[in-house]
């Protein structure tokens, strides 16, 4: 199992002062709007995990702590360019072999976790870091007329190159989306990925566009990997750490206008399709290949990017099979509104308003964000829906699904069920011997509307509505109300017709309170 390289990425950090030399790799031109292709040959096929892109994705909920974790304030780096380092190009360069070339035989120290040999590796095969290097030393070796990957990590060569010793290799059918690395495998990166689909290349930014996701690296992982790795390369458990495969993303709110146009094309693909996590290294490190027609000065631009302007992505919906990288295909568009995009209901029963592409053709409703016991049914433009129990705030999700198959993100509305009255006190005065009262109601809910219900009746007599209305209500005379004694009540009303309950009794004693004039004067606070 290969760990952590903490030595080589101590000597990457070093690379940044590159000037100019000797071109080790040529890659040819990428057609615009298309899958990567390189040599001719597709860089696994378009609805392959690296060529995805996760702009609309969710952000994944430890987005800021593993941003802090990498470090919120250390500078992106380009770890490729022109020129040498150290005897070295600067990147992880690749050679490109006719299927004719023969191969060679080549022997792992990780024979466990590699495809076994032999690989069409020339004598002359491009290293990482230079036939002298000290670093990583990855071969990476691409059969045009195949479409056959090789990548071998830790290379050197036997007998002028007619064998091979490494640490450990993989092969890749660049035509297919898998089946990946098996569970648990390294690869020559890692975390068990192909290292080649997420290097940035010359033409293709040359071209005008990456349609992949980059490659990048970072100082500490968790002991753990998510979708597409296969692999992890850490002892730390911490929840904090990413795990390898992480997948990041420049955030949509970066303004990238002040940048060379070729840095704004390694941005936008920053943004569109992100960077996945692939190896221990230095921190925001992405990965590209050497080229002598790179520019080092335009390529430090990035320099004043740093890890705050980033967010981790939660890719887990792109899923279909955790043995392929195939992803699902992007499924309809919609969105929705609950009661017209009320913000309170005093029914639990609401009116669910759809809005749906046209490949949409069923939906699925629920409660609960798992949709645990949903059904997919056909879609429809209204819907009659039940929100859960209790009033507060609810949630309610939609998933779309076209006839073919793909589904929707998740969609969701939310609204305030408020099926609760007001608090109604009644209180009573006599100011100037004339009978006051007054009914003060409070709603947790949507608020009161300023509108009561006054009842009275004589102790042991049925109940007799006094008044009803908003704001003040003047009740009638009572003249010869004599020596009995009565009680009195109010009940609030909220702005959804919630009535509350009735208030305690308030007791009119005249022979205690003993008015001049018997007119009870009602008043809604």
């Amino acid at each position: 199992m290969k760990m952590c390289r903490f030595a080589c990425w101590i000597l990457i950090i070093s690379l940044s002062l590159s000037i100019s030399g000797l071109l080790t790799t040529s890659a040819s031109s990428m057609p615009l709007g298309e899958g990567p292709v390189l040599a001719g040959c597709p860089v696994f096929p378009e609805d392959n995990i690296w060529n995805t892109p996760v702009d609309q994705l969710p952000v994944d909920p430890l987005s800021a702590t593993y941003v802090n974790t990498i470090g919120a304030y250390y500078e992106v780096h380009a770890d490729f360019g022109s020129g040498l380092w150290d005897g070295g190009p600067i990147g992880i360069p690749y050679t490109i072999v006719p299927g004719t070339q023969p191969r060679v035989p080549i022997s792992f120290y990780y024979p466990d976790e590699s495809d076994p040999g032999p690989y069409p590796i020339p004598p002359n095969a491009a290293i990482e870091g230079g036939p002298n290097g000290h670093g990583d030393r990855h071969i990476l070796i691409l059969d045009r007329d195949n479409c056959i990957l090789y990548e071998v990590y830790d290379a050197h060569p036997l007998n002028n190159g007619s064998s091979w010793a490494a640490g450990s290799g993989a092969i890749y059918d660049l035509r297919a989306n898998g089946p990946l690395r098996p569970d648990g495998w390294t690869s020559a990166d890692a975390a068990g990925l192909p290292m080649l689909p997420g290097l940035v290349q010359y033409d293709e930014v040359a071209a005008g566009e990456i349609t992949h996701a980059i490659r990048f690296t970072v100082p500490e992982t968790r002991r753990e990997y998510v979708w597409p790795a296969r692999h992890y390369a850490s002892d730390l458990t911490g929840s904090r750490y990413p795990p390898m495969g992480q997948r990041f993303r420049l955030k949509a709110s970066y303004d990238i206008t002040g940048f060379s146009p070729q840095v704004q094309i390694i941005l936008r693909a920053l943004k569109k399709y992100g960077m996945i996590l692939a190896d221990n290294g230095a921190p925001w490190y992405i990965g590209g290949s050497p080229d002598e027609r790179w520019d080092n000065d335009m390529l430090h631009e990035m320099d004043v990017i740093t890890g705050v302007d980033f967010e981790a992505v939660n890719t887990s919906s792109l899923m279909i099979d955790p043995d392929s990288g195939q992803v699902r295909q992007a499924g309809p568009t919609g969105s929705m509104s609950i009661n017209s995009n009320a913000a309170f209901t005093g029914s639990a029963g609401v009116t669910v308003t759809i809005t749906a592409s046209p490949d949409a053709t069923q939906m699925m409703l629920s409660n609960r964000s798992d949709f645990n016991g949903a059904a997919w049914q056909a879609l429809a433009a209204s819907t009659a829906w039940s929100l859960s129990a209790g009033d507060g705030l609810k949630t309610v999700y939609l998933k779309l699904r076209s006839t073919g198959g793909s589904e929707s993100r998740v969609y969701s509305a939310q609204i305030t069920l408020d099926t609760t009255g007001p608090l109604s006190v009644l209180h009573h005065t006599v100011p100037d011997q004339v009978m006051a009262f007054f009914c003060l109601s409070t709603d947790a809910g949507i608020g009161t509307d300023a509108f009561y219900n006054f009842r009275f009746r004589e102790i042991g007599a049925s109940w007799q509505s006094l008044a009803s209305g908003t704001s003040i209500a003047v009740a009638l005379f009572y003249n010869g109300i004599g020596g009995n004694r009565y009680e009195f009540q109010c009940q609030g009303r909220d702005t959804l017709g919630n009535l509350g309950e009735w208030s305690t009794s308030v007791l009119f004693d005249p022979l205690v309170d003993n008015p001049t004039a018997y007119i009870p004067l009602m008043i809604g606070r």
